[in-house]
């Protein structure tokens, strides 16, 4: 007996041709590369919240960043799934890109939410300490610490852009690439298209002609014996 445990009640599988196939691929790798800026967007602003001494800002921008970094996955998890559809082999080099940008992608944002919390953490205690009469070497302290973690975090971030630039421009190389070979092979099979019915009708007017000629002989003899009875 097999097992329909898998197979959900009113639901059935899609078989993609290879042409739906590349469309979807085209259109989720585009959702990819979008949510990708949207993403590095919301982590560079979530830094620009740690420039402000008083640290302004960073609950929202770092709501933000969570909220893109959700988006993102969903993405990421919707071109994997699609790839594992792949008959035709179109994904293997966009899969490899995607994988590797989206692991990057997620360390630098896990890494921006790690350093927003720790800010946060770390102005509740400055506040608490301040309620508590704390000695103001130890405040400064605490500052100081702040400020060589912004310089490491800033570091972190313009290497994580310099990644990103990277793997984007090598993401829309791949994409280019793909479509232009599905260009390619769309103008070939229109080029065959074409000469098929090219032949056709030659076919065509060689029968027609081939035709007439039969015709002709035939009333060539007719008049012919005609001629010959009169005579």
């Amino acid at each position: 007996m097999s097992d329909r445990s898998s197979v959900q009640p009113g639901k059935c599988s899609r078989v993609l041709t290879q042409k739906g196939f590349h469309n979807e691929l085209v259109n989720k790798t585009k959702a990819f590369n979008k949510e990708t800026k949207k993403l590095q967007s919301a982590i560079d602003k979530l830094y620009e919240t740690f420039n402000n001494a008083e640290n302004v800002g960073i609950t929202e921008a770092l709501k933000s960043v969570m909220l893109s970094k959700d988006v993102f996955e969903n993405v990421v998890l919707s071109l994997r799934e699609l790839s594992a559809l792949d008959r035709w082999g179109e994904s293997t080099e966009v899969k490899d890109t995607v994988n590797s940008t989206a692991a990057k992608f997620l360390q630098a944002t896990d890494e921006a939410i790690h350093e927003a919390k720790r800010r946060l953490h770390l102005a509740d205690e400055i506040i608490h300490a301040a309620g508590c009469k704390t000695t103001t070497s130890s405040v400064e302290t605490s500052i100081r610490s702040g400020l060589h973690s912004s310089l490491k975090s800033e570091h972190r971030k313009a290497l994580a852009d310099a990644v990103a630039a990277k793997e984007q421009a090598e993401y829309k190389m791949i994409i280019a690439r793909k479509i232009n070979e599905r260009k390619q092979l769309e103008a070939k099979e229109e080029h065959r298209r074409l000469t098929e019915k090219a032949q056709y009708e030659h076919v065509a007017i060689l029968e027609a002609k081939k035709t007439e000629a039969i015709a002709k002989a035939k009333l060539d003899a007719i008049e012919q014996s005609i001629t010959d009875d009169e005579i």
